[in-house]
């Protein structure tokens, strides 16, 4: 039985009879446990890269996805990634493609890297590494002027 089934045959269990409104939080409940599943699994491809690989592939996640390959390439040439290298090893390990010129990542990649810059500190932006709204940018030097 694998985890799905698992999961899933729990959840009914404790559904049977119920109206279908009693069905919501433990439906979501379900969701946000995959989706904790699933980057359970996808965290170890990260822990596999180099660190300069590392930082290529938060890059993308944060700032790059989509960006043509060269614009991207000529800022990690710029910042000493030796882009050609790690994006062909990101190629390799299935955790970003090229389509189009354009350099594509999963939204479950992305969504994976994201929460590895963000960490334990996902409320406090300031502890981030990166900041890729501009929205999370004015709040950490609001935050600052107050302090």
């Amino acid at each position: 039985m694998n985890i799905l089934e698992c999961k899933s045959s729990h959840v009914s269990k404790d559904l049977v009879g119920r109206h279908v409104t009693d069905w919501r939080n433990p439906l979501s409940r379900l969701r946000e446990s995959m989706d904790n599943d699933v980057m359970d699994v996808l965290h170890p491809c990260f822990d596999g890269l180099n660190q300069r690989e590392k930082e290529i592939f938060l890059h993308i996640a944060c700032f790059f996805n989509s960006h043509p390959e060269k614009y991207v390439k000529n800022i990690l040439n710029c910042c000493g990634f030796h882009a050609d290298i790690g994006l062909r090893v990101l190629i390799d390990k299935s955790l970003i493609s090229i389509t189009n010129s354009r350099i594509e990542m999963r939204s479950l990649l992305e969504e994976l890297g994201r929460g590895i810059v963000q960490g334990n500190s996902s409320k406090e932006q300031r502890k981030w590494s990166r900041l890729w709204f501009h929205k999370q940018l004015e709040n950490v030097i609001m935050d600052k002027m107050v302090k």
